[in-house]
């Protein structure tokens, strides 16, 4: 079963899963900086085991729902899309 997280302090979405024997924590940010730009990015770590990643989780974040982790990745597709479309208009690719 996956766990979904955020942290605050990091402005991450995660999802905590287990894959056969390996446990890998995914994580996905998308904010505004407060000089107007906008970062997003995602990300795999792998954990050693289910019970510490979310005994990690539970230090840095609090629990969410997976929808939440679902949004979070809608955002980031959308701003990666646009970004990409951008590149591709101005380099003429």
């Amino acid at each position: 079963m996956d766990i979904f997280y955020f942290s605050e302090s990091q402005r991450k979405h995660y999802k905590l899963s287990q894959q056969g024997e390996r446990t890998f924590l995914y994580w996905v940010a998308v904010y505004q900086t407060e000089e107007g730009g906008f970062f997003h990015g995602r990300g795999r770590d792998a954990v050693a085991s289910m019970e510490l990643g979310a005994e990690l989780m539970e230090k840095m974040g609090k629990e969410m729902t997976e929808a939440d982790y679902i949004q979070a990745m809608k955002d980031y597709f959308a701003i990666d899309k646009k970004v990409r479309e951008q590149f591709i208009a101005t380099y003429k690719l």
